[in-house]
């Protein structure tokens, strides 16, 4: 930004242009234009109140430090926005630029419409007055009438089910109950733009639920919305986009699988061993490897330096090359990596998402007990055989294919530790995203769809009848 620039953040309520050096047009909610946001930062109150006092125009008694430096993107109207990253990577001090709560240091933020923003919830409650009051003051500060308020009531109440604790204090509430007051207010304002700062995961499992089912509503309803959470499933739900910040910047922006598998693994590898180009990619050798055919694909993958994806196939249970499966079909995955460096016991894992880039399944060698050698050389070719019994809704599914060493020691312990634990000593080496897909389809024969959901599971039922004047049957 020039010498002199002043940050323009513009916002609009209706369906024209906000001005500044930005130009809106009607199907864009979000414009972020080269935003960033600086502070001083001081080694103690004394250098502080020197540079207050002294120098008010000179840094000399602080360091500057960027909490967001050089963002850009747009959000068109009814679109999802992820934002992800780190604890400290500037995820809530872009969402507070955006919603107007902070005022950009350089760059340019524009945004048509009503904002709502749930980013601590409950920080605008007085604690003396009651619920009733409070609902009344938020909504007044988001911009709506008393009589807007008093038609929305009914709702908020429903939506917060706190039951006769709206008539008293908050001061008296739990957090629980807090928190679900001020997500019910936000929830009933219907915005042109929603800014979620970890929200969705407030309360128990029953309203959490009521919280993704609003969600739902809103996207229907054409509601932007830019979320950030550290619950990568909900990134995945709901994210058309996803932002990755490192350090303040921008480090990825596009597909929500891609983002996600990026956050994961950039926690294990350097920067520079994240992502490996597709023309990078080693095919299969027909007489070593896998067919490439069947339903795989080139795949961008992640990792590289101790271990390299070679290829896999897709068959159905004869062997036979396959893409199409009926449902409760058995499918056959083959993948192939080849050492770089001596490991430790492998281990191999798949993961099926629908086309809403929800995980349906995901399980690797160990979950399956499967046996492996303690060490293998550098130059090994590890072969892994995925066999799935394919009771999912009819669909079309794409699948990852992912490589992981595990110590001996932490291997042979596996079927006593927790979960958490395991996945914790497993080190990821090598993941191939997209490697292939499979299309899922009704049983040419018998019952079409046997179940409702994602997915069958292995169930019982047992009926009981209770007859008037006594005895039962089953």
């Amino acid at each position: 930004m020039g010498k002199g620039r002043r940050p323009n953040v513009k916002s609009r309520h209706d369906d024209g242009a906000s001005g500044g050096s930005i130009l809106m047009t009607k199907d864009l909610s979000i414009v972020v234009k080269g935003v960033g946001k600086k502070y001083v930062m001081y080694n103690s109150p004394r250098d502080r109140f020197k540079q207050m006092v002294l120098r008010p125009r000179d840094a000399r008694y602080g360091k500057p430090f960027w909490a967001v430096r050089d963002i850009s993107f747009e959000a068109r109207r009814g679109e999802t926005i992820g934002v992800i990253g780190r604890n400290g990577s500037g995820k809530s001090t872009l969402l507070q630029m955006i919603a107007g709560v902070l005022l950009p240091t350089e760059g340019d933020v524009s945004t048509q419409g009503r904002i709502t923003a749930l980013l601590e919830l409950g920080s605008g409650f007085n604690p003396n007055f009651t619920g009733h009051e409070n609902v009344y003051m938020n909504g007044l500060i988001l911009g709506l009438t008393t009589g807007e308020i008093t038609k929305q009531m009914p709702a908020i109440l429903d939506f917060a089910d706190i039951g006769d604790f709206i008539d008293q204090p908050v001061k008296h509430y739990s957090s629980g109950m807090m928190v679900r007051l001020a997500f019910a207010v936000q929830a009933c304002v219907n915005p042109s733009i929603l800014i979620v700062d970890e929200a969705l995961s407030v309360g128990d499992v029953f309203f959490q639920q009521k919280c993704h089912a609003h969600m739902d509503s809103l996207l229907k309803n054409g509601t932007t919305i830019v979320l950030v959470s550290h619950n990568m499933g909900a990134i995945k739900r709901y994210s058309d986009r996803v932002i990755m910040l490192e350090g303040g910047r921008s480090v990825f922006c596009g597909d929500p699988t891609a983002a996600v598998q990026r956050y994961f693994w950039s926690e294990r590898l350097p920067a520079d061993d994240v992502a490996i180009a597709e023309e990078d990619l080693t095919p299969c050798a027909a007489d070593r490897a896998p067919s490439c055919g069947g339903g795989a694909q080139p795949a961008a993958v992640l990792g590289g330096r101790t271990a390299r994806y070679l290829g896999a196939r897709v068959s159905d249970a004869n062997g036979t090359a396959a893409h199409v499966f009926e449902m409760g079909d058995t499918v056959i995955v083959d993948s192939e990596f080849e050492a770089l460096t001596d490991l430790h016991t492998p281990c191999g894992g798949i993961t099926i998402h629908n086309p809403m880039n929800l995980a349906v399944y995901c399980k690797h060698s160990v979950h399956a007990g499967s046996a492996a050698p303690p060490r293998v050389p550098k130059g090994a070719r590890i072969r892994f055989r995925h066999q799935i019994q394919l009771n999912l809704t009819p669909d079309t599914y794409t699948f990852d294919l992912g490589f992981s060493q595990i110590d001996p020691v932490d291997r042979a312990r596996a079927d006593h530790i927790t979960h958490a634990e395991l996945e914790h000593a497993m080190v990821r080496c090598c993941q191939a995203q997209k490697a292939g897909a499979i299309q899922v389809v009704p049983r040419s024969h018998g019952m079409e769809m046997p179940f409702l959901g994602l997915c069958d599971l292995p169930d019982a039922c047992l009926v009981t009848v209770e007859v008037p004047g006594g005895g039962t049957t089953s």
